[in-house]
């Protein structure tokens, strides 16, 4: 998030260049929380890695381990999605590590202002338009990612009469965010994906668990409220105290 979030900042400073290291950098993250929780990978690999003590595996090598995964095995024998995705990062790959002219600040950030030898960012409508497809593209790669590893994001489930203010914590979506990442699913992917979602066992289990849990009462959810008003009383008074 982090990442997509300063390709913005980029994007408005005209440092066009900077945005596609950005991208680059947020689907490699991506790629590397899922593959750290797969089931075959150690999950003292994940842990080293996040404390720096382990190197960060090689996109290729990462990507092809999703294959181990029966999900991920099944998408890509339907739509090749591994070389989708493949394509996709060697692209901004090639951009980055300047792949001839194309490649080059001449073409992706051009200016016409320098002092002393130093060149001044400048406004291009083409390359804003482009760090936009960019930005697309990159999130419609990892929404894809994140939807096979994760299918049940793609079903809407009715949480907030089952859980009010207290939903849980990750994992799970309300049917107008389901129905955003269905949107996203690249083209390829989209039918077949969907297609899987459909008949996915653990999806229906987690439906019908959703669906037999009671509704909350309002004199309950009335208390959610409270709750959650006099936290954000106390975290400011704690912020008051501080300053």
């Amino acid at each position: 998030q982090r990442e997509m979030s300063e390709a913005l900042n980029h994007t408005l400073l005209g440092t066009y260049r900077a945005v596609v290291d950005n991208f680059r950098r947020a689907l490699e993250l991506a790629l590397i929380g899922l593959y750290f929780i797969q089931q075959h990978v150690p999950e003292t690999d994940g842990r080293e890695w996040l404390r720096s003590n382990l190197k960060t595996p090689f996109f290729s090598k990462a990507l092809n381990e999703l294959l181990v995964n029966p999900r991920f095995k099944q998408i890509d024998s339907m739509c090749g999605l591994v070389g989708e995705v493949s394509k996709f990062y060697w692209h901004l790959c090639d951009l980055i590590h300047v792949r001839g002219e194309k490649a080059s600040f001449q073409q992706q950030q051009t200016s016409h202002h320098f002092y002393n030898d130093l060149a001044f960012p400048e406004f291009s409508a083409s390359l804003v338009e482009a760090a936009a497809d960019l930005f697309i593209e990159t999130t419609r790669h990892i929404a894809t990612l994140v939807a096979v590893e994760n299918p049940v994001l793609l079903t809407g489930l009715d949480l907030t009469p089952k859980f009010g203010l207290n939903p849980p914590l990750s994992g799970f979506f309300e049917e107008s965010q389901a129905d955003r990442i269905r949107g996203l699913l690249l083209e390829p992917a989209r039918s077949s994906i969907l297609a899987m979602t459909d008949r996915d066992e653990e999806i229906e289990a987690v439906k019908l668990w959703i669906a037999n849990l009671p509704d909350l009462t309002s004199e309950q959810i009335t208390a959610q409220i409270q709750n959650h008003n006099e936290f954000l009383a106390s975290m400011l008074d704690n912020s008051e105290k501080t300053r």
